[in-house]
């Protein structure tokens, strides 16, 4: 009877010494299932991406930005082109749309209308801006200097014969996507290459940073007022591999520890990286629960 309970009890912690192994094998295939979601995440923002890339040069084969630009003061002209702007923002869904002169001033602009219009204001600082007139497009992300509103920007120059006259800019927000993040059961989050995170479905952890942001970084986020400075804090994060695709993220916030499975991809034409943070404690419950069946 005796060599029996002791039989049991080496049973018994023969399992409880393999439970971490059982909760990291049911880790692992929570964070399987949830590839599907990461890749619906990544295909539906590439998506929104590639659909915008080519309008700035569509646009500037347009007469009037020409016309504009060439003849700025003309006071005939400008309310018809802010006009057209405005309509072809309501059409194509669009945020703003905008025409610069070469000083990086903004001639004419979607949102006219607006207390927040462009027109006046000058964005030459911005990569888009400067891209566009050296590389022939250009294309950036971060917060809007006169809206507050987070965007990505797609611009091309304003090509006359062989004159460049200026820049057009067509900008298109992300927010829509962290609202449909939320009816999930995931954390979904955005980070750039600096390590930002620019979007996620949790609002405290935007603007937050996984991992290091390198100086040269800081002093370009500064530069061109991508982000604001303050803004950007480390999250208190550790991660650990759980694979060669997946890792074990800890977030501890509050003195409340919070753990996640991980999913990564890469959006290559942004330098983004999207993440999807499934939760652990399902996985491990089940893991227990198995575990006290074979016992």
């Amino acid at each position: 009877m005796r060599n029996l309970a002791l039989l049991v009890l080496f049973a018994i912690g023969l399992s409880f010494a393999a439970l971490p192994r059982i909760e990291r094998y049911f880790i692992a295939q929570t964070g399987v299932r949830e590839e599907a979601t990461l890749n619906l995440a990544t295909a539906s923002l590439r998506g929104a991406l590639s659909r915008t890339e080519a309008l700035p040069a569509l646009l500037a084969e347009r007469p009037i930005l020409s016309q504009i630009l060439r003849d700025p003061d003309n006071q005939g002209l400008l309310p018809f082109a802010n006009e057209q702007l405005r309509q072809t923002a309501l059409s194509l869904d669009l945020a703003d749309v905008y025409v610069m002169d070469l000083d990086g001033t903004t001639i004419a602009a979607s949102n006219y209308r607006r207390e927040t219009s462009f027109v006046g204001r000058n964005f030459a600082f911005r990569p888009y801006f400067t891209d566009a007139l050296a590389q022939g497009r250009g294309r950036f992300h971060g917060l809007g200097i006169t809206s507050g509103q987070r965007g990505y920007f797609f611009s091309a120059p304003i090509i006359d014969n062989t004159e460049v006259l200026g820049v057009v800019v067509v900008k298109i927000l992300l927010d829509s996507f962290e609202q449909t993040w939320r009816d999930g059961d995931n954390t979904i989050l955005v980070t750039d290459p600096s390590n930002v995170v620019f979007l996620s479905d949790r609002e405290d952890w935007q603007f937050n940073t996984i991992g290091p942001v390198p100086e040269p970084a800081i002093e370009a986020i500064n530069a061109t007022r991508q982000y604001p400075l303050e803004r950007l804090r480390p999250l208190n994060a550790t991660r650990d591999s759980l694979g060669p695709t997946m890792e074990i993220l800890r977030v501890e916030e509050a003195g409340e520890t919070e753990e996640f499975v991980t999913n990564i991809g890469l959006i290559a034409a942004a330098s983004w990286r999207v993440w999807v943070l499934t939760p652990t404690g399902p996985a491990i419950r089940q893991a227990r629960q198995v575990l006290a069946l074979l016992i």
